[in-house]
């Protein structure tokens, strides 16, 4: 499998709340992205799925270099190939996690 590591400027920050139904949510606006989870550990799974997909399509869409280099960040190829659908994306995320509920389900 080939491995891609996405250099940034520090890690990718997700925003993440309880609500007042117990699920944890999770917001990245760097990646456009959001997750929850029944947990800090599912949310966790969850954004690195979300992740891992979302890089996967921008590779399949021809877009992965340019939405990294819009941002200043960069692609390492771990193992000799191109990234493809079935690379796996490390980048480094930051769970900020904010006291209080929120009023989402």
């Amino acid at each position: 499998m080939n491995i891609v590591i996405v250099e940034t400027d520090g890690p990718v920050r997700w925003h993440v709340n309880l609500t007042s139904s117990g699920q944890w949510i999770g917001v990245c606006e760097a990646l456009g992205l959001t997750a929850k989870g029944k947990s800090l550990d599912d949310l966790r799974q969850s954004v690195e799925w979300s992740i891992q997909r979302f890089m996967e399509e921008l590779t399949s869409m021809g877009e992965f270099d340019s939405f990294l280099r819009e941002r200043g960040w960069r692609g390492t190829r771990a193992v000799g190939k191109p990234p493809q659908n079935g690379a796996q994306y490390q980048i480094p995320i930051q769970l900020v996690i904010h006291f209080g509920y929120t009023g989402g389900a």
